[in-house]
């Protein structure tokens, strides 16, 4: 594993987010013009409507993409737990789900660890296993 395979799933999580964000604005905006097109008495509704369909339109698309997403960062979350749980080390396997599952900062991730621990020696000490441990990128 590498160590942006190991980010994978930070960075899954932070586009799931965003797409969520987006269809809720949608959903919101589409919500306006429907409240617009009954609130009008008069004249042609065309306009309304097609902004309506186009709202729903790009909902639908975000939401198949989401789906995707979703069943994307379930896979390269057990792949990421099966691989942390498979290192001997229980300190450096608990370094490592508390913040490549968890998504912890590496000051929470010392905070967690305890002892004499801080949030820069709980990252240096990652950089040294992850030197001798894990795959290098090819470029």
């Amino acid at each position: 594993m590498t160590y942006r395979q190991l980010n994978q799933l930070y960075y899954l999580r932070r586009e799931i987010a965003r797409d969520e964000q987006k269809i809720e604005e949608l959903r919101r905006k589409a919500t306006s013009s429907t409240t617009a097109l009954s609130a009008e008495t008069a004249g042609p509704h065309a306009g309304v409507s097609d902004k309506v369909g186009a709202y729903a339109a790009a909902i639908a698309d975000l939401t198949s993409d989401l789906a995707v997403k979703t069943e994307e960062r379930v896979a390269v979350y057990h792949r990421t737990l099966a691989y942390i749980e498979g290192i001997e080390d229980s300190h450096t396997r608990l370094m490592l789900k508390l913040r490549f599952v968890d998504n912890l900062r590496w000051d929470d991730v010392a905070a967690v660890i305890g002892g004499y621990w801080t949030g820069q020696s709980v990252r240096q000490a990652f950089s040294r296993w992850a030197r001798e441990n894990l795959e290098r990128e090819e470029e």
